[in-house]
């Protein structure tokens, strides 16, 4: 299964975006699912949707299901009962083709989108895996690092956030680093370690982020949560070419155990 990572547009209130770039991330299905939907995710900037790049105009307000509660409060229960819904993800789909008015350059748009996923209009349905995922990458980016400095100090945390994330995520952050270095080794050898290697590693990188995030949580208590949801999933847009599998989705937040 692949999660497949563009640009990223970062916002947060008050300061405006910044674009950081990161790679594929592979990873692995329960073994008993193999004919299930892999959800392949499409993350890209706003503005290049849809097939055009340029400004957007936001969209009216959502007319789609909603709990009342914030965002970090949800339950994975309420956030998958909407996400896996086909009849509303395809709402999601032509909320954002009929909600958004965009100028530009028209470029044709690549493959399918069975679903859309907005961090500006329903933030509340990204996981917190995956959320976490894009923040520790983001922190390892210079320019992301720089970026999510000042949003800490916006959201009221301590200077040393970032340097606490890092210590708690070590694990996470090494399986990071050596997966961008198999990557980078292009030689027949390293694409013969990717291959025999793949299960194994994709399973420990899966495992270990569940860990690093479950420390950041116990560290900083709701107030992580409410961070991910209000400052790093309103920049995000997710673009899926698959309906979302919720069996899959409940095993990787679970750390693919």
């Amino acid at each position: 299964m692949r999660l497949r990572v563009a640009l990223i547009c970062l916002c947060a209130a008050g300061i405006g975006g910044r674009t950081i770039l990161a790679s594929d991330i592979a990873q692995t299905e329960p073994k008993a699912s193999a004919s299930a939907p892999d959800s392949r995710n499409a993350w890209r900037r706003p503005g290049q949707n849809g097939g055009v790049v340029g400004g957007v105009v936001s969209p009216p307000k959502s007319k789609l299901p909603s709990t009342g509660k914030p965002p970090s409060v949800w339950t994975l229960d309420e956030r998958l009962s909407i996400r896996c819904n086909r009849a509303l993800a395809q709402a999601r789909r032509g909320e954002r083709d009929g909600g958004v008015q965009s100028f530009g350059l028209s470029v044709p748009s690549g493959g399918r989108t069975l679903d859309i996923i907005s961090g500006k209009s329903h933030p509340e349905l990204f996981l917190p895996h995956e959320l976490f995922e894009i923040f520790v990458k983001g922190v390892l980016d210079p320019n992301g690092r720089h970026f999510y400095s000042i949003v800490t100090k916006q959201a009221g945390l301590p200077d040393v956030f970032l340097t606490q994330i890092e210590a708690l995520s070590r694990g996470y952050i090494k399986d990071i680093q050596e997966k961008r270095g198999l990557q980078s080794d292009r030689s027949a050898v390293g694409h013969a370690l990717r291959l025999a290697d793949s299960v194994r590693f994709e399973s420990k990188l899966c495992h270990d982020r569940a860990l690093a995030l479950s420390a950041a949580r116990s560290h900083f208590g709701a107030a992580f949560d409410q961070f991910l949801y209000e400052q790093v999933a309103p920049g995000l847009t997710a673009n899926l070419d698959e309906y979302s599998d919720e069996r899959v989705l409940r095993w990787r937040e679970g750390g693919c155990q």
